[in-house]
């Protein structure tokens, strides 16, 4: 159970990350960093667990995501978080209401399967030595190489991962004392 001191100690860091990655992605129009900030305080579920990765040394900072192919990434080894400029701009002005309120709910579906991957990091390192070992094993074998095995285990973890991104997005937009909420309701928007 982690102290006091501690928890205040995470969301401190927490809140220093944040306005680094703020001061990173800021442009003349837009506020990246700043919507991801609103997102995850109007989350406090979702900022929970943040800070919760904070406090165990498996998230140290964010970063834009370079690969416009992806709305965000963690890696392990550095323990940063890369999130999508574009993603977060679409929860911005001067997009429609509606437009904005699905917006923060695909970032906290994002935020939520990203941050997932930050507490299952040392599983995670595990996993992807062991897939290397098998994968090796079989490709120093006897041909035909037959790469089956190894690959649907890494399809069946990925789906699982994506499977949390959705559930943490409901978990944690739940409203503190209100455990009957619908699980349609993903919170309010920005």
């Amino acid at each position: 159970m982690a102290t006091l001191q501690e928890e205040l100690e995470a969301r401190h860091k927490l809140d220093a990350m944040l306005a680094d990655f703020e001061r990173q992605t800021r442009t003349d129009i837009s506020n990246p960093g700043g919507i991801f900030r609103d997102v995850l305080n109007s989350t406090p579920g979702l900022r929970r667990q943040y800070e919760h990765a904070v406090k165990e040394g498996n998230l140290i900072g964010f970063e834009a995501e370079k690969d416009p192919r992806f709305n965000g990434s963690y890696n392990g080894d550095s323990r940063k978080m890369s999130l999508s400029a574009d993603q977060l701009n679409e929860a911005g002005p001067p997009n429609d209401p509606h437009e904005i309120r699905d917006a923060v709910n695909f970032i906290r579906y994002t935020a939520g399967h990203e941050i997932d991957h930050a507490h299952h990091r040392e599983e995670n390192a595990r996993l992807a030595e062991r897939f290397r070992m098998q994968v090796a094993a079989i490709a120093n074998g006897a041909s035909p190489h037959d790469f089956t095995g190894p690959g649907e285990g890494v399809q069946r973890r990925c789906a699982q991962k994506r499977g949390a991104g959705g559930n943490r997005r409901i978990q944690c937009s739940r409203r503190p004392g209100n455990a009957r909420q619908p699980a349609g309701d993903f919170g309010r928007p920005l």
